[in-house]
Formats: structure tokens, sequence, C-alpha cells
């Protein structure tokens, strides 16, 4: 069973809880992310999944996107935040440099 519930896709699986039920789950999504993300995050749930566990339990994972941010860069001493503002040798150096994967 899948419904949309204020922007966000909510699945259940293994069994039919009612649409009432859903709303709850979507809401609990939104309180565990503000604990853990903070209160600007929760309205970045883009979908919950709802299952229901061998023991009875439900499982209940989600999807949730971070705020975006804008990058600020310190060069001697000064922070800029866009790169076509700098004269051509900083835009050389700042392209020459080695680049990081975020993700490690």
């Amino acid at each position: 069973m899948t419904i949309e519930h204020e922007g966000v896709k909510v699945t259940a699986t293994n069994f039919k809880p009612s649409t009432d039920k859903l709303k709850l789950y979507v809401a609990r999504a939104r309180e565990l992310v503000t604990e853990s993300e903070g209160k600007d995050t929760a309205d970045n749930i883009s979908s919950v999944t709802v299952t229901l566990c061998e023991d009875g339990g439900i499982d209940l994972s989600y999807v949730a996107h971070g705020q975006k941010f804008h990058r600020l860069r310190r060069i001697t001493g000064y922070l800029t935040a866009d790169v076509r503002s700098w004269n051509n040798a900083k835009q050389a150096e700042e392209h020459d440099r080695v680049k990081h994967d975020p993700k490690i």
C-alpha cells in the first residue's frame, strides 16, 4: 500500500494500515529527523517505508535530504563565496588544487 501525505511517499509492506496510521508514521519519521539532524531538515523527507516485522514490531525507514549550503573559501584571511570574483591567477590556483572526495 502506498499513499502520498504532505508531499511524502509512504509505503507499507507486509500489512495494510489505515491512512491515519500512515500519517502517524510520517510524523514519527519527522520527529526522528528532527532529533538527529535538526528542526530545519524535518520537512526534507521524500519517502517513508513501514514494514511489519515477523515479531510484530514495525520497522520505519525514511529518506531525507539535507539542507542546501553555500561553500565559503578562505584565501589569505578573506572569506569569499564565488570564485568568479577572483582574478585570473587566483582562479588558476584554485583550479590546480587537489580536490578530496567529501564522501570519505
